[in-house]
């Protein structure tokens, strides 16, 4: 392992000096391992420079932060254990190590252009969303030359999260012209005023909004800030989710529904033949009273937060399997950073096709096994859609 050796003191060096742009290690030495890849970077934070350690696995992305001893330590085993060659880009050279799964090493060293180390912690992204837009200034976030406000800056980044996914999801469905869209249970109607304002000044696409909440001051003052903003097609009634009857709605979407409120909207995305439904589980209590507690998995719900966490997988992946039933592509991410808000779960459903009898019931077949093993009689949203 002497070129592994000569690799990591070259690295070492390089970090002392401030000099990594960037170390990839990749090509998995069991091809069956979760990990696929691993990029180490330099980052400033706090006055003092670490490496940052992002560990990409098939489903997530792992970041974490290390000192330049711990991080040596680390790339090391990275490098014994898990993979067989390693890309050190350094700001006057690139070093590319190799190794077979015999053990035999190969180290190459080229000369290149001298380049800019960045330890930037958080890249600049271009915002979709601009702070002096009317609705931001109506709805105290940032003030007419479009600064953000004291204290909003979390709810501005939110904002533009939630309309970085929500554009990809439309861009990539099949939406026809002037479709509609209903926000269940928008509260003060933040992210139904992004989405209409974005759709309609940025990508100029004529569609209606309509936002339903069950508090009449919230309703009242969003129809106030939309009349004044001039969003015609922008509308906010009264309602409850599980009070709405069936009528044209394309894309369905429930923000923090609390309990089973998520399921009324999920099941009126369905019953109304939506092309996209977006929702954003909070809480979990159907479930949570549901889940057998003296069987085998009684030690991991003896603890009450691991009985919520429990709840919450069960919960959100049987929604998605329902989902699936009714012949909708679903994706499971994150919504915003965890430091924001635990409730950080966004579960997507884009309409596909109908699935066959087979396939329907290879989807009960999973929806039934997962509520066997953890004892639990019914979900809520598969009584309601009546699925049996």
């Amino acid at each position: 392992m002497q070129k592994l050796f000569l690799l990591l003191d070259k690295l070492s060096t390089a970090l002392n000096d401030k000099a990594v742009v960037k170390l990839t290690l990749s090509d998995k030495k069991n091809k069956e391992s979760e990990i696929s890849s691993t990029h180490v970077t330099l980052v400033e934070l706090k006055g003092k420079v670490q490496c940052k350690v992002v560990t990409r696995f098939k489903t997530k992305d792992v970041t974490k932060n290390y000192s330049f001893a711990e991080a040596l330590i680390l790339i090391e085993n990275l490098l014994t254990k898990d993979f067989l060659q390693a890309n050190l880009k350094l700001s006057s050279s690139h070093i590319h190590y190799m190794r077979t799964s015999k053990g035999k090493e190969k180290i190459v060293e080229q000369k290149v252009q001298e380049a800019e180390v960045s330890m930037d912690h958080n890249r600049k992204k271009k915002k979709l969303v601009l702070a002096q837009r009317p609705y931001l200034v109506a709805l105290g976030i940032s003030n007419k030359e479009g600064k953000i406000l004291k204290g909003k800056s979390s709810k501005f980044n939110q904002i533009n999260k939630y309309i970085e996914l929500l554009s990809t999801i439309i861009d990539s469905a099949d939406l026809k012209d002037g479709f509609s869209i209903v926000d269940m249970g928008c509260g003060r109607g933040y992210l139904t005023f992004a989405l209409y304002d974005y759709l309609q000044s940025h990508k100029k696409i004529e569609c209606s909004v309509i936002g339903i909440e069950m508090r009449p001051g919230l309703v009242k003052e969003c129809n106030n800030i939309s009349e004044s903003c001039a969003y015609e097609n922008l509308k906010f009634i009264e309602g409850y989710i599980d009070a709405q009857q069936k009528s044209e709605a394309d894309i369905v979407i429930a923000l923090h529904a609390c309990d089973t409120a998520t399921d009324d909207a999920i099941a009126y995305g369905i019953n109304n033949k939506s092309q996209v439904i977006v929702c954003s589980p909070c809480c979990h209590k159907q479930i949570r009273k549901e889940i057998n507690r003296t069987n085998i998995i009684s030690a991991i719900t003896d603890y009450g937060i691991q009985l919520e966490r429990t709840a919450e997988m069960i919960t959100d992946t049987i929604r998605a399997l329902v989902l699936n039933y009714y012949g909708y592509r679903t994706k499971i991410m994150e919504f915003i950073d965890s430091n924001h808000t635990p409730k950080n779960l966004l579960i997507t459903g884009e309409y596909k096709k109908a699935p066959s009898a087979t396939q329907k019931q290879a989807i009960l077949d999973q929806i039934n096994q997962l509520k066997k093993q953890f004892g639990i009689e019914k979900h809520y949203l598969q009584e309601i859609l009546n699925i049996k």
